[in-house]
């Protein structure tokens, strides 16, 4: 009884052992980067930028022919950042047009599973608005007053 257990409990931390490094098609073919951490490889770098592509191109309401040649034809901003081994987020982003085109991954970056890879799609559009700030708020310190200055204005 007490081997089965035992035997049982062993199973259970192999695999979780298994899985943690299976989450980077196994770690010792990726590079150690900066951040301490198992990181992309170039291919899986040019793979995770291919399936933005696909991601944009399958949403077609803000995208014209010619941009999406640009995007296809064009490398993008890439900056990824990472939370553990070949996870955390990768923002890729092509700018044309006063549009940027921004595909965020967000969790494991090898994988294509949708519970273990959050995948989030926009479009920045730059206009030539402008925003003004309150032009009051700069008055405010001057206009406050003392109690001494308050009532010396209602004597007059």
């Amino acid at each position: 009884m007490k081997n089965s257990f035992f035997t049982v409990i062993l199973v259970g931390l192999l695999s979780i052992i298994g899985v943690g490094l299976s989450g980077c098609n196994a770690l010792s073919s990726h590079p150690r980067g900066d951040s301490g951490y198992a990181e992309l490889t170039p291919d899986e770098i040019t793979s995770l930028v291919n399936y933005a592509r696909s991601v944009i191109r399958n949403q077609k309401s803000e995208l014209r022919k010619n941009q999406y040649q640009y995007i296809a034809n064009y490398q993008p901003d890439v900056r990824i950042s990472y939370r553990s081994d070949c996870y955390g987020r990768a923002i890729i982003s092509w700018t044309l047009d006063k549009k940027t085109f921004r595909v965020i991954f967000l969790g494991d970056l090898t994988s294509r599973d949708p519970d273990r890879l959050n995948v989030n799609y926009s479009v920045v559009r730059e206009t030539d608005q402008i925003n003004y700030t309150d032009r009051g708020y700069g008055l405010k310190p001057e206009l406050e007053i003392n109690q001494n200055e308050r009532m010396e204005l209602k004597k007059k």
